[in-house]
């Protein structure tokens, strides 16, 4: 017989195969059925558009079903940017069948507090949002007169998952000033003094 296999199936059986010719026509019938073929698919996943071969899947289906679902593999500090041929109609191709799932970087906020005298003042507490993992080396100077910089928390400051730890303190103290005492007699000053 003539396989006549269409893209997607293979052959599942032969009825009457090899076919004895009789007289009556209704005997005279081969049978070839075909069903639907299994082929592997892969969902691949990207950290800040690097492919991580480590988390590659390969998966099998049958042809033509829809996959609309993937295993979500975010990891700390990312998340989900967008997928790429989801949902997924299997094909014969397996190059075709590939479900790409890109998760990028989050956004934090993280907390920059002042404090004068080791007393904070909320007013001028800033929140600011940045990326995880950068690495905050600056804050805005909010020095008052009649203090100077004691010292600072968390300076450098890598932004992380957990914004609790997202805190940068900067300590001001009242500053030291020199003042000079002087001394007149009778209008007049005495340096010795």
């Amino acid at each position: 017989y003539q396989d006549k296999v269409i893209d997607g199936y293979k052959l599942e059986r032969v009825e009457n195969n090899p076919l004895t010719i009789t007289s009556n026509p209704d005997n005279n019938v081969m049978k070839i059925y075909y069903i639907k073929d299994n082929f592997d698919y892969t969902v691949e996943y990207y950290y800040d558009e690097t492919i991580d071969s480590s988390k590659t899947e390969t998966l099998n289906a049958t042809f033509a079903d829809i996959i609309d679902s993937y295993t979500d593999k975010n990891i700390t500090g990312y998340r989900l940017d967008r997928t790429e041929n989801l949902p997924l109609t299997i094909t014969s191709n397996p190059a075709n069948n590939v479900i790409k799932v890109f998760y990028v970087k989050d956004n934090f906020d993280y907390i920059v507090e002042y404090y004068y005298d080791e007393t904070i003042d909320d007013s001028k507490t800033d929140v600011i949002n940045a990326t995880y993992l950068d690495v905050i080396e600056n804050y805005e100077d909010k020095n008052i007169t009649g203090y100077r910089l004691d010292r600072t928390e968390n300076v450098p400051l890598t932004i992380t998952e957990v914004e609790s730890n997202n805190v940068i303190k900067v300590y001001y103290v009242k500053d030291n000033f020199d003042y000079t005492v002087e001394y007149y007699y009778d209008g007049n000053i005495d340096s010795s003094k």
